[in-house]
């Protein structure tokens, strides 16, 4: 047929496409395909609508041409050579799946078409189109591999990957066919690709983040190279292709955590990383954004890759430290000086070591930043990449040098890598090696080379540049220092310590590699003598200064070694070095500081510096310290100056009495000076020359001074505040200071300007020293002196009258009486002319400004103290707007008291505007009294010491004149607002100072005679409340201190209350009551004893009382009081202080503590810390004394019985009496038989329960008493669930039901009547409990009441299950309760439908909630449904939507979901077996089997077996065809995990069966393995039909590992599983004759060879089993045969060709792993463990391994290995030979195992004492079972003993190990054991349980609701799991570890533990209950016992 030739052809129909497939003429042909292929053309990234033209043609088409056979005839039918047509028909196709993948709906029209694409017959043509030679046919077939790959995300990659020919040698050529000419750079290459782009992203796709993880990881283990050989071109792409690599590298591969990370490093080797950088050579921009440029892509990517330590190639390491595989070899000293080359450590990053070297570091910032960012990431790369890198640091001025120099100096400036220097939670006890220490602070041996040439350096640049690069060396070094100190205090190591001697060894090592200090002292000299650009040289001068100070600090002994004066950094320092170049506001103001810093921190650390020593002829070096200090306008440079003199004066005889008394020195020293002709211009000058020359005089004769200071002081006896001499508070320099000033003035030597500057000086230092006298009458006589020295006219005017002002605040700030009278001036006008002039001036400059404002304030002194507000407020207001920090030297010039910094009229907000310029001693002296009672100037007062850097020392002095002005003070209301300033200054430094700094201020507080004087004296109301204040604030947070601190006033107290209480006053009495809550138990109770033994009756102290009683409870609510002995004092009590509800509690108290803790069962606190509550309950019984029981017993019930109002203390009174006598339980008896008991039901429930509980015989239980039961029955009806079981009033009628036979039916009755009206019932737990307390106890007597609520329970559960939302915890423990409660419900008493509605509902709307599976399950159980409810509830189940998402088997869903559900579907079938086992039933559950060995999996096993039972039907197609057949029929061996199917011959499951399981094997539930049956029959079934025809077929079997796990079957002890097996093998060796692939040759030489094992193999019935070590050995062999990377693969190849035949009573290739010469001789070390490990399957095994001695060679080698790997493997082995029992005993008796394993025990590496308690663990049951000697049995038992010891002692054991350890004692036979040995396992176990306690937490909901159920794997232990932990609650370890290990103590004699250990049980027991804890009850009854009787 024909078609007509036209411009466009009609494709709307389907017909109209098939005509072009039936086209015979070739042109034609062409045309057609060419229309129809530009008709459905994709365009790049186009969205295709699902009403698109194209989708409907191509939905007409394929509905009527399914699976496009047309268009495959036509291509079947054309020729090889039409290259066109071929190139059009596969274009077609591409663009076919291109379209119907893009809509899932289309999907199904592309099923038939990929079939026929992926078959045999199409799949082997497009291989061939890949090697044609027509370009156009190889480009459109990639473009179909392409569209094929992607189609569906991915659905048939994995088919894909199985058919595509990637053995073609063609495909590598691909990658070199790009298009020819240039590329247009604005186009995308991805929209038109060429041949290699699109191979590339064919390959993308087997990787992108839409593959699976199983197909990424083959790809990547068997495709590797061809994905390494795509990036040897990727440095030629274009920049759109590049980014699509890199960035499906980065999604797929690497952002992908299910593939392993080993596969991913394999590809992204040295070699591909290294293509990848090439690209940092495009640095250009390629595209059409600004950001397209690839060296910026790839440094993205890079920086990804190799920067992130865990992620990429990048391994976290060891930091210093070399892999733990060589740690042996760095264990000791390394000295780098004989070395030859750098140390060849093993590495963990070798990929980005290799990457870092060829970086181009000088002339790419990129390549730099990826290189920093890497040896950043892994410090461990830094010591080898020196000597690797091509780093030149021979000094040169070029920009290669300056980068690479800079270089260094960032790498070093890296801080050491401190987490590497520790093992969990302690450091390493072995330091990193010398060498990686020294080569990450100064690398290299040259380098003292380099750094001395570049400091000698005739270029200031590379002068720079070395002295910086230095500096950082020196400041790392002192880093690495520190650290390594660190670590040393905390070893607490000694002079011999391995960290002691490598901070020797770094520092020897380091003055080395630094340059002479010789160079460095010349570096700076050079440049301090050098002028010319001001810049360079203020940048190498701080660069000199910075190294000389590193020098000092790093290295002091170079220092030592030479001759250099550090004084003469005193040259920097002077502000004369700078002032004549430079000023403040210059840019290189900064610098100068910087320098000024360096030397004055050099002054501070060196021991050679001295104060008094002359920097020249003129000047001493504390002159010029103090100059700088008041010429300089840098705080933080007098912040250094400061502490430069303090810390060096203060071991001078100056200060050394107070060092802290420098700092009132420095703080009176003139700071401002002024630049006009006033006389006080050089007023600095002057006070410090005349402080320099004085303390020259002082230093010489001292003691002359300090008699003089202590003559100035007169006796004063009468008076305690002046009783310290002033020798103790003040300097002797300031004695000095007084004498010469009054020398001097006395002799005219003084002009009037010096005399009034240092008057003046004088002045600010008497009021500071305010600061440290506790009486300012103390410095009245310095005060008296200095007016007599001063004459009255000094021949000045001005200055007289400038000195009178000085002289008058003196006086009125030491408060002196006789003040000199001050006379007026008119100096008022020249002020105001001063103010004027500063207001009008504009002053730019900042020095004109200082300069203005030191002017103006000289003039105020000069013309007397302001005394104007007005003059005042504009000279603040002028100061403040120029120099804001002048205005403190401006406050320091008001008068005293004048209320002029306080104004009266704006007192509140005029300081607060200035605060931040005014100290707290400088304000309060000018608080008037008025000002201290306002609570607003308090704050402000308190806020002045709110400041950065304020100490200890601040706040003293603030204390100090506090207290002065209280001793000073007559006036109440002052008195009490002084307090309450003290108060607040308190709480403001407990926030700003440390706690240990805040200790010393309570004590000095504490010690202030103010504060004594309050302490013991009687106080009015104000005061009162203001001390009391005072006081808390005192010990807030210091419960521990306060008895320390106020001991001694308490006491006094104490003793004034006990003698003298009755004649006290009422403020004697209220003042008392202050200091009750700070004494001690034993004065509280000798208060109590003596006022009641005192008082006249109605005349006791009723406040004083209640105040005592309060501070007890108080006191045994904190657990620091024990009351039990005091019970008669509080029972006199309750006469004495009536209706008091403290002393009921205390009551209470007291006779609780009689009895032990917990004694009820139940404990009252809801959540608590459990160290806490085991201390409280410890300390509560700890004051117990035999003799106070009788007290309780003698305490009458009577008068607590008769009230009318009860309150839970007066009911724990009745019930501790209840317990404790039995005349009140006979008292209590009669009250309740014939009181109407108004009383709440909660109180009559624990009285109740409290006579049950106590008398078992319940003979005081009678008939009289049902009123009262019906009382608490009827209270449940309207009763919430409780949370404490033993008190409520449901606990208390189940415990009634349990205990009480004879009335058991009468409650019963009661029961049946009050709960007979209600027909909807509030449901709650409580009737739950009792009614299945009744069933317990009635059995079916108790039907009618179960019926009747369960029925109400349904339709409860019911309306709950409705309602779509989780069900809550006690809704869940509700439900619980009701299934258990079904069971004694038949199901013809309950109407089915309702049973049958709850389980729909709750299937319906909860199937993914255990507790409510659960119910499903134990009401299904309990009531048996009817068949047609029980297929409705399956149906129900399996169809449900959520059912294949909870239950998949891909490990997305909730495992305890997935196995509840299977759970009960396998209970549900097994029900009624021919009624569920239905197809519809099955069918469902088969996608969902995995054949492991995972419950889930065995339990639908079970089921298919009983479908196959019931049906007589094979469901082999159900567990096959889940999916369309391939390769042959090979599909159903596919789906199977290679990987899992070789692990299962390791763990081979030996209880397994064919059958079931064998003999008394452990089931051991594994989901990691296969189940064996599962696979063999899957092998057979697939053995049933044809051989395979093809070598890939026979491979990719092969590759499935089936044979390897048939082989390892041959040595199961089944014997129907090995029959299975043999016969497998023998059909396989008949088909492999015929088969013709490769590896045949050698399959054969293994089968034949396993062959030769069986004398007559066609003998299936006699199969002998073979040993597992030639299994194991031969399934390791055959796998490698097809996985020939394996590097066991050469070495079972060797060993099988050298041998004719096997030995089957030989361990192979023993000797030859254990001691292997190779390069891996540590890996086949492993493997030859492992395989050891593996085969230990039984008796034969062991035998096989006795024969070579093997246990004896792996021992001996235990010793030497040090990696975690070896260890672990050994350790592993050892644990399955101690599953072995003939193994264990025979390694116990006759080669000293245990005793081997004690030596291994003390050398313990944290985080194996798991592995060595399973190992001891299993060693005691084997050889229980093998039951020793008596005599032997003691010997291991003590061994073992010790064992258990060393572990205990370990830091690092935890909970788990401690039940482990508790759990193998309780094995032994502790009775014959020495008593001391296992006391002290008890001791150790003990230390370890009170640790745990320090972190446990105690919820409410654990005593309500339990806990799930916990366990920890029994012995034996596997191999394979032991280094699990157990997964269980903290509280439950221990607890059950508790119960074992009092257990054990009852075992022994006598045991120091038992005492706490009982107490904790009975906690125990109180938190989970009677049933969780039988042992804990029965501990509780016994001990309760013991009391009770004494």
């Amino acid at each position: 047929m024909r078609i007509q030739q036209t411009k466009r052809l009609d494709l709307s129909t389907s017909q109209d496409v098939c005509n072009i497939f039936l086209t015979r003429d070739e042109t034609l042909l062409v045309q057609g395909l060419t229309e129809l292929r530009d008709r459905l053309t994709l365009k790049y990234n186009e969205r295709v609508d699902v009403q698109d033209d194209r989708l409907r043609l191509l939905n007409t088409w394929l509905s009527a041409d399914p699976g496009a056979q047309s268009l495959f005839k036509l291509w079947e039918h054309v020729n090889a050579r039409q290259h066109v047509v071929l190139s059009l028909v596969v274009s077609i196709l591409a663009n076919i799946l291109a379209l119907l993948s893009s809509h899932y709906t289309f999907h199904g029209l592309a099923t038939p078409i990929i079939n026929s694409l992926t078959s045999q017959q199409w799949i082997m043509k497009l291989n061939y189109y890949l090697t044609s030679s027509f370009n156009e046919l190889v480009l459109f077939t990639l473009k179909l591999y392409v569209a094929l790959s992607n189609f569906g995300s991915g659905q048939v990659r994995k088919v894909l990957l199985d058919e595509f020919a990637w053995d073609l040698k063609i495909l590598p050529k691909l990658f070199h066919m790009r298009r020819k000419g240039k590329m247009d750079p604005s186009k995308n290459i991805l929209a038109s690709p060429d041949i290699r782009s699109l191979f590339v992203l064919f390959l993308l796709s087997f990787v992108g983040s839409s593959s699976s993880p199983n197909v990424k990881a083959i790809f990547l283990e068997q495709r590797r190279d061809l994905l390494a050989t795509m990036f040897k071109g990727l440095a030629q792409d274009p920049y759109p292709l590049l980014r699509k690599v890199l960035e499906v590298c980065w999604d797929g591969i690497w952002s992908d955590t299910k593939v392993r990370r080993s596969l991913k490093v394999a590809l992204f080797n040295e070699s591909t990383v290294s293509q990848i950088i090439r690209l940092y050579d495009r640095r250009t921009q390629e595209g059409p954004d600004a950001d397209d440029i690839p060296a910026e892509l790839v440094h993205h990517f890079m920086l990804a890759l190799c920067t992130r330590p865990g992620v990429g190639i990048c391994f976290k390491d060891n930091g210093w430290y070399s892999r733990e595989d060589d740690r042996e070899n760095f264990g000791g000293d390394d000295p780098i000086a004989n070395a030859q080359g750098p140390p060849r450590f093993k590495i963990y990053n070798k990929i980005l070591a290799g990457v870092a070297k060829t970086l181009r570091l000088s002339d790419d910032p990129r390549q730099r930043e990826l290189a920093l960012r890497i040896l950043k990431a892994c410090p461990e790369l830094v010591a080898g990449f020196w000597s690797a890198s091509s780093l030149t640091l021979e000094p040169r001025l070029s920009s290669t040098w300056i980068a690479n120099i800079a270089f260094l100096g960032s790498i070093i400036s890296e801080p050491p890598p401190i987490t590497s220097f520790s093992e969990g939670n302690e450091y390493r006890s072995v330091p990193p090696p010398l060498s990686s220490i020294i080569d990450n602070i100064l690398p290299t041996m040259y380098i003292k080379t380099h750094l001395s040439r570049g400091l000698q350096s005739s270029s200031l640049l590379v002068q720079h540049c070395t002295a910086l690069a230095l500096i950082k060396s020196l400041i790392k070094y002192i880093a690495v220092l520190h650290t390594f100190r660190s670590v040393q205090e905390e070893l607490q190591e000694d002079t011999s310590g391995p960290w002691t001697r490598r901070i020797v060894d770094v520092g020897r090592e380091a003055r080395r590699r630094v340059p002479d200090l010789q160079v460095v002292v010349a570096f700076a000299q050079q440049r301090s003598s050098v002028k010319g650009n001001a810049m360079q040289s203020d940048l190498l001068l701080e660069c000199s200064q910075r190294l000389l100070w590193l020098y000092h600090k790093a290295l002091p002994s170079l220092l030592a070694e030479s001759r250099f004066d550090v004084a003469k950094v005193l040259q920097v320092v002077h502000p004369e070095a700078h002032t004549s170049e430079t000023s403040i506001a210059s840019p290189l103001a900064g610098l100068h500081t910087v320098r000024q810093l360096h030397a004055l921190r050099l002054l501070r650390t060196s021991d050679q510096f001295s104060w008094s020593s002359k920097t020249d002829s003129t000047q001493s070096n504390f002159c010029a310290l103090l100059e700088l200090y008041v010429k300089t306008g840098v705080p933080v440079v007098q912040s250094a100056i400061k502490n430069v003199l303090q810390e060096t004066l203060a071991t001078s005889v100056l200060f050394q009495h107070d060092p802290d008394e420098f700092s009132l020195w420095l703080d009176a020293l003139p700071i401002y000076a002024s630049d006009s002709e006033l006389p006080l211009k050089l007023e600095s000058t002057v006070v410090i020359c005349f402080l320099d020359e004085c303390s020259q005089r002082c230093i010489k004769t001292p003691f002359k001074y300090i008699e003089e200071l202590r003559n100035l002081q007169p006796a004063q006896e009468d008076n305690p505040l002046l009783s310290e001499d002033l020798e103790s508070s003040l300097s002797p320099l300031f004695m000095t200071m007084l004498e010469q000033f009054s020398a001097r003035m006395s002799a005219h030597k003084l002009h009037h300007s010096d005399a009034l500057a240092l008057l003046t000086f004088l002045r600010r230092l008497v009021v500071r020293f305010a600061c440290k006298v506790q009486s300012l009458e103390k410095l009245h006589p310095i005060v008296a002196r200095l007016i007599a020295a001063t004459p009255d006219d000094n021949g000045d005017a001005e200055v007289t009258f400038a000195i009178r002002a000085e002289l008058r605040s003196l006086c009125l700030g030491v408060r002196y009486p006789d003040m000199p009278v001050h006379t007026g001036s008119d100096a008022a006008i020249a002020r105001k002319d001063m103010l004027n002039m500063v207001d009008t001036d504009t002053l730019q400059a900042t020095e004109v400004a200082k300069a203005s404002v030191g002017e103006l304030i000289y003039r105020l002194r000069l013309s007397g103290y302001c005394r104007e507000m007005e003059l005042l407020d504009r000279a603040a207001s002028t100061i403040e707007r120029w120099h804001p920090t002048a205005l403190r030297e401006l406050f320091d010039y008001i008068l005293p008291l004048q209320g002029h910094l306080w104004p009266p009229r704006d007192v509140k907000e005029r300081l607060p505007q200035y605060a931040q310029h005014v100290d707290f001693w400088l304000a309060f002296p000018h608080c008037e009294d008025s000002v201290v009672e306002d609570q607003d100037c308090q704050e402000v007062l308190v806020s002045l010491t709110d400041r950065e850097g304020v100490s200890f020392v601040d706040f003293k002095r603030a204390f100090s004149l506090v207290n002065q002005r209280l001793l000073n003070t007559r006036y109440e209301s002052v008195w009490a607002e002084l307090l309450s300033l003290l108060s607040r200054l308190m709480s403001k430094a407990q926030v700003r100072l440390a706690a240990s700094d805040g200790l010393r201020l309570k004590r000095y507080m504490l010690q202030l005679r103010s504060v004594r004087d309050c302490s013991s004296h009687s106080l009015k109301r104000d005061e009162r409340l203001a001390f009391t204040a005072l006081l808390r604030n005192t010990i807030a947070g210091d419960d521990t201190e306060k008895n320390k601190l106020l001991a001694e006033y308490a006491l006094y107290w104490s003793h004034l209350l006990r003698t003298k209480w009755q004649g006290m006053n009422d403020d004697e009495t209220m003042t008392a009551m202050v200091w009750i809550p700070f004494m001690d138990a034993e004065s509280l109770f000798a208060v109590l004893d003596d006022i009641i033994g005192a008082a006249i009756p109605g005349q006791y102290p009723a406040l004083l009382l209640e105040e005592v009683l309060k501070t007890l409870h108080v006191g045994h609510d904190h657990d620091k009081v024990s009351l039990s002995k005091h019970v008669p004092a509080f029972a006199r009590l309750q006469s004495i202080v009536p209706n008091s509800a403290i002393l009921e509690a205390l009551l209470a108290d007291s006779i609780e503590d009689n009895l032990p803790p917990f004694y009820q069962g139940f404990f009252r606190i809801p959540s608590h810390m459990g160290s806490q509550l085991v201390n409280r309950s410890i300390a509560r019984f700890s004051g117990h004394n035999p003799a106070s029981i009788h007290d309780v017993h003698n305490l009458d019930v009577a008068p607590f019985l008769r009230r009318t109002t009860w309150t839970d203390n007066t009911t724990r009174i009745i019930v501790v009496l209840v317990f404790a006598s039995q005349s009140t339980r006979a008292t209590v008896v009669r009250w309740l038989e014939h009181d109407p008991c108004e009383q709440e039901v909660k109180h009559l429930s624990a009285i109740i329960a409290a006579l049950i509980d106590c008398s078992r015989d319940n003979s005081c239980i009678t008939v009289g008493m049902l009123p009262q039961f019906r009382k608490l029955i009827r209270s449940l009806v309207d009763e919430e669930c409780l949370t404490q079981r033993s008190t409520s009033t449901s606990g208390t009628i189940a415990l009634a039901l349990r205990c009480i036979p004879h009335l058991r039916s009468k409650l019963l009755t009661i029961l049946l009547d009050e709960l007979s009206g209600f027909t909807s019932m509030p449901w709650n737990m409580s009737v739950l409990t009792i009614c299945q307390c009744t069933v317990d106890v009635l059995g079916s007597e108790a039907s009618a009441l179960v019926e009747k609520v369960v029925s109400n329970g349904c339709r409860w559960a019911t309306a709950l299950l409705s309602e779509a939302r989780p069900c809550t915890v006690p809704e869940g423990t509700s439900l619980t309760a009701l299934a258990e409660l079904s069971r004694a419900c038949s199901l013809t008493s309950l109407s089915p439908s309702l049973v049958d509605t709850v389980l729909s509902v709750a299937v319906q709307h909860h199937l993914s909630e255990p507790v409510i599976l659960q119910f499903i399950h134990r009401t299904v159980e309990a009531l048996r449904p009817k068949p047609a409810n029980i297929n409705r509830l399956l149906q129900s189940i399996v169809q449900h939507t959520q059912f294949p998402d909870l239950c998949r088997q891909d490990g997305s869903s909730t495992s305890e979901v997935k196995e509840i559900i299977i759970d009960l579907l396998h209970f549900l079938f097994h029900l009624y077996p021919a009624n569920t086992c239905q197809p519809s039933h099955v069918e469902p559950l088969g996608p969902l089997y995995g054949g492991s060995l995972s419950t889930s999996d065995l339990h639908l096993l079970s089921i298919f077996r009983l479908y196959e039972k019931e049906r007589k039907t094979s469901l082999i197609a159900l567990l096959t065809h889940r999916e369309d057949e391939s390769v042959e029929g090979l599909h159903s061996l596919l789906i199977l995990d290679p990987g899992r199917i070789f692990r299962t011959c390791f763990a081979f499951p030996q209880w397994n069966g064919i059958y079931g399981l064998q003999g008394d094997d452990v089931v051991t539930e594994d989901e990691d393995v296969y189940d064996p049956t599962y696979v063999i029959l899957l092998f057979a079934y697939w053995m049933s039909g044809a051989p395979p025809t093809s070598a890939l077929a026979w491979v990719r079997m092969f590759k499935t590992n089936v044979v390897c796990l048939l082989i390892r079957a041959l040595s199961s002890h089944d014997t129907a599983t090995r029959q299975a097996a043999l016969l497998q093998l023998s059909h396989l060796l008949s088909w492999l004759h015929d088969a013709d692939f490769a590896e045949k040759q050698h399959v054969f030489l293994i089968l034949d060879l396993l062959k030769d094992q069986f004398s007559d193999p066609l003998d299936h019935d006699n199969c002998v089993r073979l040993p597992a070590y030639m299994t194991l050995h031969l399934a390791h062999s055959l796998r490698g045969v097809f996985y020939p990377s394996n590097f066991v693969y050469p070495l079972t190849a060797r060993y099988l060709l050298q041998r004719p035949q096997l030995d089957a009573d030989d361990v192979p290739m023993l000797y030859n792993m254990m001691y292997s010469s190779d390069d891996q001789w540590r890996l086949q070390q492993i493997w030859i463990i492992r395989f050891l490990t593996d085969g230990l399957v039984g008796k034969k095994e062991w035998q096989i391994m006795t024969k070579r001695h093997t246990w004896d060679l792996v021992a001996s080698q235990y010793q030497g290995f040090t990696d975690k790997t070896s260890r672990h493997a050994v350790l592993e082995l050892l644990a399955r030979i101690t599953c072995v029992s003939s193994a264990t005993f025979s390694l116990v008796t006759k080669s000293a195992l245990l005793e081997w394993v004690e030596e291994q025990l003390r050398h313990l590496i944290a985080g194996e004492e798991i592995a060595w308690l399973k190992v001891l663990e299993n060693t005691v049951i084997s050889m229980k079972r093998e039951r020793p000697t008596s005599h032997s049995q003691q010997e291991w038992q003590m061994t073992i003993t010790r064992c258990l010891i060393i572990i205990l002692r370990s830091s690092s054991c935890q909970s788990d190990d401690l039940l482990r350890v508790v759990s193998i004692l309780r094995r032994l036979d502790v009775s014959h054991l020495m008593v001391e040995q296992v006391s002290l396992v008890v001791s150790y176990a003990m230390k370890k349980l009170e640790e745990t306690e320090a972190t446990l937490t105690i919820s409410p909901d654990v005593a309500t609701y339990g806990f799930a159920d916990q366990s920890i794997p029994a012995p034996p232990h596997p191999s394979r799991k032991l280094w699990l932990r157990a997964k269980t609650e903290p509280l439950w370890l221990w607890g059950r570890t508790l119960e074992d290990l009092w257990q054990v103590t009852l075992q022994m004699e006598r045991c120091p533990c038992w005492k706490g250990l009982t107490y904790r049980l009975l906690l125990w027991r109180a938190i989970v209950g009677e049933q969780r804890s039988v042992v804990g009850e029965w501990a509780r009854r016994q001990v309760l016992r013991g009391v009770t009787e004494q």
